[in-house]
């Protein structure tokens, strides 16, 4: 009677666990706020890798870059940004309009890790003008708006286009591009700690840039990204890593259904990540194949042709996936949920304000940024 009696309490335990636990069932997209036209400015095109994420319940959104000009292929010039954005919620929860700080960045910035934290904004790398930097800052925004910014320890190498997160007390930092090319470096730095270092972790299995790193049930996630070789092309992955923060070791998981890079992704409920949007490669391989052919034509005819070939992809470009998906840590699988209903940006950050998903600006097309904000309320089952 007592054994028959333990099953049916350990059944009931299980059985509670198992209501409690929130997974997703949908998200509601809208469109949250605009960024605002910088000082001097009359429209917002928007910026591709912004500094975004939350300090002291105020989103920020800062830096990044676009070409005001021209597109690149008709000779624009990428153009890094310093400005800074404040967006604060009323009593209603809803976003107000944003408005632009007195003070800046302390230089122009994109592509870094953008990380919300407990203390502050942290973002780590990144690039401009000068290249890659291996700068880590901390920002935090008071009641009034002001901004300070505080210098932690530098990145072991300068890196851009990487991917961050943080996990008790802890941010970590993996892949992206250095002077010399892709990189597979995992770093960690305990922020609990005055004086602490950057810890190197266990590589990652590839060299990668522009992939999302998410942590979930005590695990880092690094899904899909790309690899630029060293003949110009680059290896799109639709890979899923898990590195398991207490035996040291990534393993691979389930793949997502196709090769994607520069999306954006988060831990949403208790043991899944979403991925948003992303590149598949679609016109980017193509022009890469273009380009590297452009470089190896002695033809002035072949290569006007092949550069008129390029430079039609590239402006009919169709902009990228609204797929959104949910890998669930606990069956190991991804599942396909309600699309964005509006265009799908990528190279930004995706984060939660107070439960919510907010996705700000980014690229919609080659070479064409927005300044709308995304919005996500999470609906669970």
């Amino acid at each position: 009677m007592k054994r028959i009696l333990y099953s049916i309490f350990m059944i009931m335990t299980v059985n509670t666990i198992n209501a409690q636990e929130k997974n997703v069932d949908k998200v509601q997209w809208s469109v949250a706020a605009m960024l605002p036209p910088a000082s001097g400015q009359s429209v917002q095109p928007g910026v591709a890798g912004p500094v975004a994420g939350i300090s002291n319940n105020v989103m920020i959104v800062a830096g990044g870059a676009n070409f005001p000009a021209a597109m690149p292929w008709n000779g624009g010039v990428k153009n890094y940004k310093q400005d800074i954005y404040i967006f604060r919620k009323d009593e209603k929860g809803n976003v107000l309009p944003g408005i632009v700080s007195r003070q800046t960045l302390p230089q122009p910035l994109a592509y870094s890790a953008s990380v919300s934290t407990s203390t502050g904004l942290i973002y780590a790398g990144g690039e401009n003008d000068h290249g890659p930097t291996d700068k880590v800052t901390q920002l935090t925004c008071d009641a009034t708006g002001h901004i300070d910014f505080t210098t932690l320890p530098s990145l072991p190498v300068a890196l851009t286009n990487l991917s961050g997160a943080y996990y008790q007390h802890t941010l970590y930092v993996a892949g992206g591009e250095s002077v010399n090319g892709p990189s597979a470096k995992f770093f960690s730095l305990d922020l609990s700690t005055q004086g602490a270092a950057w810890q190197t972790l266990a590589d990652i299995p590839v060299a990668v840039s522009h992939a999302v790193v998410a942590i979930q049930d005590g695990g880092v996630y690094l899904i899909g990204g790309r690899r630029k070789n060293s003949n110009g092309i680059s290896d799109i992955f639709n890979t899923t890593y898990h590195y398991d923060l207490h035996t040291k070791v990534w393993t691979l998981k389930d793949p997502l259904p196709y090769p994607v890079s520069a999306g954006t992704g988060l831990a949403v409920g208790d043991h899944e990540i979403l991925f948003c949007s992303g590149d598949k490669g679609e016109v980017f391989s193509k022009v890469e194949v273009l380009n590297a052919a452009i470089i190896t034509a002695t033809d002035s005819i072949k290569k006007e042709t092949l550069t008129n070939e390029k430079k039609a992809l590239l402006n009919a470009h169709p902009g990228f996936t609204k797929e959104v998906w949910l890998y669930n840590t606990t069956t190991g699988r991804w599942k396909a949920i309600n699309a964005l209903t509006m265009e799908g940006p990528v190279t930004t950050t995706a984060f939660l304000w107070n439960g919510v998903i907010m996705i700000p600006s980014g690229e919609i097309k080659a070479g064409v940024r927005t300044p709308v904000i995304i919005s996500g309320t999470l609906f669970f089952n």
